[in-house]
């Protein structure tokens, strides 16, 4: 558990640094190889309240690895491969 508090907290960081550098129109792509909530979907909707400018967008991928519009989530049992998650985020201001 700390080392995944260690970890959200300079993925936040990350985050918050390359908010500024995406354009308008621009994408942003956060992924992690990781299964963790906190680091994954919770991450996620703490940037977005924080930056209304982006928004989720979906992405060309296959709809079962979607948990969510814009949100791919792979598991190990479901696609036989390690653990990923990654959000495309549409600067649309």
């Amino acid at each position: 558990p700390d080392d995944v508090a260690t970890l959200s907290s300079l993925q936040e960081a990350i985050l918050e640094g390359c908010a500024p550098l995406v354009p308008p129109d621009g994408l942003l792509v956060y992924a992690t190889c990781t299964l963790e909530d906190e680091e994954n979907v919770s991450q996620v909707t703490r940037f977005m309240k924080r930056h209304p400018a982006f928004r989720l967008e979906v992405g060309p991928a296959p709809s079962e690895a979607l948990q969510a519009p814009g949100l791919l989530h792979v598991t190990p049992q479901r696609f036989g491969y390690d653990g990923a998650f990654a959000a495309r985020l549409r600067r649309v201001e």
